[in-house]
């Protein structure tokens, strides 16, 4: 966008090339570039050429790493002070679930003999 093409064109474009539409194809997509290389007062091989000269590959944005939480394990809680999980830790099983064999209170708390 600038003088030759400014916001409020965008608009009139997409409405003369796509009407209604909300998505567009490729071909809808090369009527909206004849469109603005018009309005512009250029050749579609002109703004083909502008196109692929400032056209920049895939820009990798994200987090940049470095957080108390994660990367000071002095504040870390639960397993992962211990290391984190393991293959190794006791499950229960059906088994144990329907032993009946233990004394239990009210709440279901097993206390030992």
């Amino acid at each position: 966008m600038n003088k030759s093409f400014p916001k409020p064109q965008i608009d009139m474009v997409w409405s003369k090339s796509a009407g209604k539409e909300k998505k567009v194809g490729f071909a809808i997509f090369l009527k909206m570039l004849e469109e603005v290389a018009k309005v512009k007062g250029w050749t579609m091989e002109a703004m083909t050429q502008h196109i692929a000269k400032n056209a920049s590959g895939p820009k990798n944005t994200g987090t940049k790493g470095e957080s108390r939480f994660y990367d000071d394990k002095t504040t870390w809680t639960g397993v992962a002070t211990k290391g984190g999980p393991t293959a190794k830790d006791r499950r229960s099983s059906l088994e144990s679930l329907a032993d009946r064999d233990n004394k239990a209170d009210v709440r279901g708390v097993v206390t030992e003999p």
